[in-house]
């Protein structure tokens, strides 16, 4: 094909060859002084070139640094062994047996604790154990994302923590062997309480906040419960006590955290709650404390210790401080 090559005064030996390796086929061809004829015969592979050697050698450098990141990632996340291929067999099986030890220490431990807040860190402890367990003992890749989904439920029910989402085939099977209900007129239905009683919630976090917080929160992991309709989770205020009940369809469960005898008057007006992802997020708004009229502008509330007080007369006790 006849081609109009640019200008050169390239003449004496054409373009000098770029640094990155040998010019395309189409590189030096002036578009400007072709007919169209000439452009419509030009074929799209010859604007593509080799790549020099030192080209393929940054591109597999590239390469093996973006897997390197890659295999980062799924390892904090859980979809790849924490064993590298280095590790050798005796290694990950010493690894096993340290988190085996670890895990039935803290689940002692945690069964002779009485601190919502100190049980709500240890399951997230237990947790993060089970699951490295889970990845040593295990090929995840060779898990589907439905398996890998339920095994980590399976995690979470070992722990016996609130929310624990129920898998189909226990749905299933507690379906087939269910009690079939008399179908009599003469048979009163049962009260709600005996069809589905409240699995009261024990584990959670507490984050008292300091003088200046305006809020307490209690942060409940519920399996799931972003997935709920709205009208399966509410939570009813009052000055001394809150009620958060979460219906969850998804599980057939009723979960429920009632605390009365709060350790100090809430605003039930402007205490609320939000859902994020498997999570429940009480928030509970302080009373701002009387000032002097000397003190300082900035809000100041009454010091939380604790969420519920030990009883009614000491509730509401005021703080002995000074203001500055």
């Amino acid at each position: 094909m006849a081609v109009a090559p640019r200008e050169a005064d390239d003449a004496e030996g054409g373009a000098p060859p770029t640094a990155l390796g040998p010019s395309s086929k189409a590189s030096h061809l002036d578009f400007e002084k072709m007919s169209s004829e000439e452009i419509a015969d030009v074929d799209v592979d010859d604007f593509f070139r080799e790549l020099s050697e030192e080209e393929k050698e940054e591109r597999r450098r590239q390469k093996q640094e973006k897997e390197e990141r890659r295999r980062q990632k799924e390892e904090a996340a859980g979809k790849r062994p924490l064993h590298d291929k280095g590790m050798s067999p005796e290694e990950v099986a010493a690894r096993i047996g340290t988190l085996e030890d670890d895990l039935q220490e803290m689940t002692a431990f945690m069964g002779r604790c009485d601190r919502p807040a100190v049980k709500a860190r240890l399951g997230e402890f237990l947790v993060e154990m089970d699951n490295e367990l889970a990845r040593l003992r295990e090929d995840p890749l060779e898990l589907d994302d439905e398996d890998r989904r339920e095994l980590r439920l399976f995690h979470l029910h070992k722990m016996q923590l609130p929310g624990t989402a129920r898998t189909q085939r226990e749905l299933v099977d507690e379906a087939a062997y269910a009690p079939k209900a008399l179908h009599s007129s003469a048979m009163p239905s049962p009260p709600e309480a005996c069809i589905e009683p409240w699995t009261q919630i024990t584990t959670f976090a507490l984050e008292l906040g300091d003088a200046h917080s305006p809020l307490v929160t209690v942060d409940v992991r519920i399996e799931a419960v972003e997935r709920l309709p709205a009208n399966e989770v509410t939570c009813h205020f009052t000055k001394d006590s809150f009620d958060l009940k979460i219906a969850h369809s998804l599980e057939g469960r009723k979960y429920r955290l009632v605390r009365t005898c709060l350790q100090r008057n809430i605003s039930a007006e402007r205490s609320t709650f939000r859902i994020k992802r498997n999570h429940v997020i009480v928030e509970l708004a302080k009373l701002p404390e009387e000032l002097s009229a000397a003190a300082t502008p900035r809000r100041s509330f009454a010091p939380w210790t604790d969420l519920c007080a030990a009883d009614r007369q000491s509730r509401n006790r005021r703080a002995v401080h000074q203001l500055s």
